[in-house]
Order: C-alpha cells, then sequence, then structure tokens
C-alpha cells in the first residue's frame, strides 16, 4: 500500500514531504489541540488514564515500599510488564501484523526484517521483545522502586491528594 500524503520516498524507502511546515495559526492550533481528533481527544485521554489507574489500582501501598523487599518490587516489575506488554502489543497487532495504516506515518516503507543476521534472533520483533523485557522493563523498574522508597521514606516530596485535598483541588 502506497502512502497517501504529499511527498516522496528515496531508493531506500525513507519518506520525506514536499513542503517544509509552517507557522502554526493559532485557531488552527487550538482546535488540533482541544478538538476531536486532536492532540487530548481521544489518545491523549487514554494514555493519561493508564497511570492514574496504575498509580490509583496496581501500586502498593507507600507503606509498604519504606523498605526494599523483593514481594512489593518483584509485583511492579511484573505489572510494567504486563503493561507494556498490553500497549505495545495492541499497537503492534494493529500497524504491523494488521498493517491497518499501510505504510501512512511511517518514515521508511520496510516492514519489521526476518531473517536477517544483524539480529540476536534473526528476526527484528523478538530482539525488540528481548531487549525491551530483559533490559527495559528493569531499568524502569528499578527506577520506579528507587523513586517510591524515595517517596515513602519522604527523601524527596510526595504530596497525597487524601492527605492534602486543599493543594491539590482546583480553586
Amino acid at each position: 500500500m502506497e502512502t497517501t500524503f504529499a511527498g516522496k520516498r528515496n531508493k531506500r524507502g525513507d519518506w520525506r514531504p514536499d513542503e517544509v511546515l509552517g507557522y502554526a495559526r493559532p485557531m488552527a492550533f487550538l482546535t488540533w489541540l482541544f478538538g476531536y481528533p486532536g492532540y487530548f481527544l481521544p489518545w491523549g485521554v487514554v494514555y493519561m488514564a493508564f497511570p492514574v489507574i496504575t498509580w490509583l489500582w496496581f501500586t502498593p501501598p507507600m507503606s509498604e515500599m519504606t523498605t526494599f523487599r523483593p514481594g512489593w518490587i518483584a509485583y511492579i516489575l511484573v505489572r510494567n510488564a504486563i503493561l507494556l506488554a498490553l500497549v505495545l502489543g495492541a499497537w503492534h497487532l494493529r500497524l504491523h501484523v494488521l498493517k491497518a495504516q499501510g505504510t501512512d506515518f511511517k518514515y521508511t516503507n520496510k516492514w519489521m526484517a526476518r531473517d536477517k543476521s544483524q539480529f540476536m534472533f534473526s528476526n527484528q520483533v523478538l530482539d525488540n521483545l528481548f531487549w525491551t523485557f530483559v533490559s527495559g522493563v528493569p531499568f524502569w523498574t528499578a527506577w520506579e522502586a528507587v523513586t517510591m522508597w524515595l517517596y515513602a521514606n519522604k527523601l524527596i516530596p510526595y504530596v497525597d491528594w487524601r492527605e492534602h485535598p486543599s493543594t491539590t483541588a482546583l480553586r
């Protein structure tokens, strides 16, 4: 499927637009920011809901995170891996398996590589999965665990909505 956007692809398949971006008009910018579809609606709201839901229902209580214990850290590790698999799996299914947009919005017209020796498993998807789950998720979890421990021990500022409702309410 060829792209429907104005522009050209070079001999390697990389896309380049015909025109350089111009300056945004204020009303066009506001329409894009707050309109539908736009920046916030619908996907911005979905992306904002994920951390709120995760924080409210899938994060251990602060009292549990005052000491480093394998239990709550492993819980966060598994939670992060599940969240990543759900979000990235859904996007991968839509964009790369079903090819719902074809090459629109892609800078290259190539799909994920297979049978290439440059990848550890001769497969770009498996290589990406390996490095994401073996490297990315543990580092993300370590950073989050240290931050939560610092919050729980009041070593960095933390404002709890339940303890300070007047400081977080809209006035």
